[in-house]
């Protein structure tokens, strides 16, 4: 890889998936920091800014509420159908 050249790597997780959404997006933002340090770049937003340490909480707060939509709606029964 030293010598090879990487314009950009996009990086993305599925939710929900095999982890909880926070592990998830923890793994993916470590997974993302460590690459860029191999390849001495820098880890962006979907606009091409700098992951500020704010911007990283407000991703995390966005994934803590969708885990909490979630989890409230996995208690709730199910709909039956009325036929």
């Amino acid at each position: 890889m030293p010598e090879e050249e990487f314009r950009g790597v996009s990086m993305f997780a599925v939710l929900p998936g095999p982890l909880e959404p926070l592990q998830a997006v923890d793994a993916l933002l470590t997974t993302a920091r460590e690459l860029a340090r191999e390849l001495s770049g820098t880890v962006q937003d979907a606009k091409g800014m700098p992951f500020s340490p704010q911007r990283i909480a407000t991703l995390r707060e966005d994934v803590a509420r969708f885990q909490s939509v979630l989890n409230s709606s996995a208690l709730r029964p199910a709909a039956r159908d009325p036929a």
